[in-house]
């Protein structure tokens, strides 16, 4: 698994952000999350949808950022210059 993560709602209380670190790699993974699905259970269409998408891409949906050292100091920049105004 991984060897470092956090995972922050949004204020909206609607949506995550994940942030991954895995043994090994130089890479930060984020992901993008919505919360749940309004309570409700996914229909049998949308199930295949699902499935088509993970067969077909390998994954969900486009929601996956994967970051190299480069582009993870840069974020960890902006979020840094963020803090200090």
């Amino acid at each position: 698994m991984n060897d470092d993560s956090t995972f922050l709602i949004c204020d909206c209380h609607s949506h995550g952000l994940l942030v991954e670190k895995f043994k090994g790699e130089e890479e930060l993974h984020i992901s993008l999350f919505e919360r749940g699905l309004s309570g409700r259970t996914l229909n049998w269409s949308e199930r295949l949808r699902w499935i088509w998408q993970i067969v077909r891409y390998g994954k969900p949906w486009s929601d996956y950022v994967i970051l190299d050292k480069e582009k993870t100091n840069k974020l960890v920049k902006f979020i840094n210059e963020y803090e200090q105004n």
